[in-house]
């Protein structure tokens, strides 16, 4: 049974969860930092209103003016098609997540409170970070995790691959980025990972170590190493971060 969420995904000192009323009539969870030690439970909120036997898929939905809005319904059309409801999306802000709900009201959404610096290198960058963070923190609670582009179809149930061999075997999956030597991170699945094994542990690496690089552009600009924020970009690539980590 699916139940359609919205609300914040990291609880500041004084939250837990309130008793305001979220779009569908679910509680939301207060607002605050990414740095506090509550994020499990509202994390936990989140998996147990819409995850089905463990198993959690997400997209992430940047843009609040509409862009990319109907690839994300329309994978939410095929997941349901396919009698799935285990699914979210993990929108920028509450703008992002009220746009999305507004058009299809048995979506749940949810979003990051971490603030953005200025000198951040901007929206992208920061998503996609969060992004795995989420995938993290998920599985670390327990949970199967798929992290999905909204730019891919379902032609048929994918789980009667990622559940038999050799792919059952497997902790980490992820398509292969054509010509290069990493993942692509439109598709990642996670499954069965120990709460503090290596799994967990590179999503850790990846959210946290590209996100720092990124924090203050012109800065690290300034150390001489890099002339041009394409060639930041390189270091804040969550795709290139994906291939070092595990390793």
């Amino acid at each position: 049974m699916h139940r359609a969420g919205f609300g914040l995904v990291y609880p500041d000192d004084r939250a837990s969860l309130s008793d305001s009323q979220g779009v569908r009539g679910e509680r939301l969870l207060q607002p605050g930092t990414h740095t506090n030690p509550h994020w499990r439970r509202a994390h936990r909120a989140l998996a147990e209103a819409v995850s089905f036997k463990k198993e959690l898929v997400f997209t992430s939905y940047l843009s609040g003016d509409g862009v990319f809005l109907d690839m994300v319904l329309q994978f939410w059309s095929e997941f349901k098609y396919l009698g799935f409801g285990h699914f979210f999306v993990f929108g920028k802000d509450e703008a992002a997540c009220r746009q999305v709900q507004e058009f299809s009201p048995d979506l749940s959404c949810v979003w990051d409170s971490v603030p953005v610096r200025p000198n951040s290198m901007g929206d992208p960058p920061l998503i996609w970070h969060m992004r795995w963070r989420m995938t993290g923190r998920l599985a670390r609670l327990g949970y199967n995790i798929g992290s999905v582009d909204a730019d891919m179809m379902l032609l048929s149930d994918p789980y009667v691959h990622l559940k038999s061999p050799p792919l059952s075997n497997m902790t980490v999956l992820c398509q292969e980025e054509a010509g290069m030597p990493y993942c692509n991170g439109g598709f990642m699945y996670v499954q069965n990972a120990a709460p503090d094994g290596p799994a967990t542990w590179a999503f850790r690496f990846i959210a946290e170590i590209t996100t720092r690089m990124m924090d203050d552009v012109p800065f690290m600009i300034s150390l001489g190493k890099m002339k041009r924020e394409t060639e930041h970009l390189c270091l804040t690539f969550d795709q290139v971060s994906h291939h070092p980590a595990p390793q």
